[in-house]
């Protein structure tokens, strides 16, 4: 897109920039190399990629994984998310003022699926969501009440495999707010796929 290969970038990199192209540099939860710039703003402009979607009439607020696996010190998968659960505590009280139905989404392994088991090939520290262990309930910061909705995922994508669909059909759902620690993972998928389900 800029003409500039990925090594060149690498290279002139600086303090979380990159000399001589007005480029930002930062980096996912993931440790993935990231790149913000009027540059990039403009060229999805320009393509027809900026638009805006928009909201409905019916809202559901999801809140991805937001379990003690990944805010528990003792956890392989364990880092500091104190600044989004303050964010995301917002969002669940704003659902429960207005009434509007809130789900929590729980990820947890299971040794007997050989999807998974591939799965452990790249992410190792999956195997501490085992269900029925403390990793897989959620961070006791996270406002809750008896109302609420929980289901369980094993895989990237919250659709897969649950009720989550027909969930959202039962209160005629157009709006998913979708909350999480990370946008590069299951946050993400949901978002693609809610589009292909009609979902703003």
């Amino acid at each position: 897109m800029l003409g500039v290969s990925s090594a060149t970038l690498r290279r002139l990199e600086c303090d979380n920039k990159v000399k001589g192209y007005g480029i930002h540099v930062y980096y996912t939860p993931g440790g993935q190399r990231r790149y913000r710039t009027d540059e990039i703003k403009f060229f999805y402009r320009d393509q027809g990629f900026s638009g805006q979607i928009g909201v409905g009439k019916r809202p559901v607020v999801l809140v991805i994984d937001c379990i003690s696996a990944f805010t528990n010190k003792q956890s392989p998968l364990h880092s500091d998310w104190d600044k989004e659960i303050e964010q995301i505590n917002r969002v669940i009280r704003a659902a429960h003022t207005s009434n509007s139905p809130v789900i929590f989404s729980h990820s947890y392994y299971d040794e007997k699926d050989q999807g998974l088991k591939l799965w452990t090939k790249k992410i190792k520290g999956i195997e501490a969501l085992v269900m029925g262990s403390s990793g897989v309930s959620l961070d006791p910061r996270v406002i809750t009440k008896r109302s609420d909705i929980h289901i369980y995922s094993k895989y990237v994508s919250v659709y897969y495999q649950t009720d989550l669909l027909n969930i959202l059909h039962k209160y005629e759902c157009d709006t998913l707010f979708i909350c999480g620690f990370s946008t590069s993972a299951s946050v993400r998928a949901v978002a693609m796929e809610s589009i292909q389900y009609g979902i703003h």
